[in-house]
């Protein structure tokens, strides 16, 4: 690694774009654990209460998790398209 390497890649605005778009993807993924964590106990106590769970929180449970695994996959540089904001939800959770 060099020095002119280095320099280059520090003024490459493609790497600043990720940088950009990782660092809200981090937030993202903050929001997200939250909203799972809340998944988690509603889950829990209607199953609980009712012997059944929400199949309407079940479905966004699993898109949670395909959208975590994707984001998780661009932020450690094994995917290059980054996920919802930047792309269709639709697209983020398969």
């Amino acid at each position: 690694m060099d020095r002119e390497n280095v320099k280059e890649n520090m003024s490459n605005q493609d790497i600043w774009a990720r940088a950009l778009q990782m660092l809200v993807l981090l937030i993202a993924m903050w929001l997200v654990e939250i909203v799972i964590i809340a998944i988690v106990l509603l889950q829990l106590i209607t199953k609980i209460i009712s012997g059944h769970i929400m199949e309407n929180l079940e479905r966004l449970s699993r898109d949670l998790s395909y959208y975590t695994k994707n984001t998780c996959l661009f932020l450690t540089f094994v995917k290059e398209e980054p996920t919802f904001p930047f792309r269709d939800w639709d697209e983020s959770v398969k």
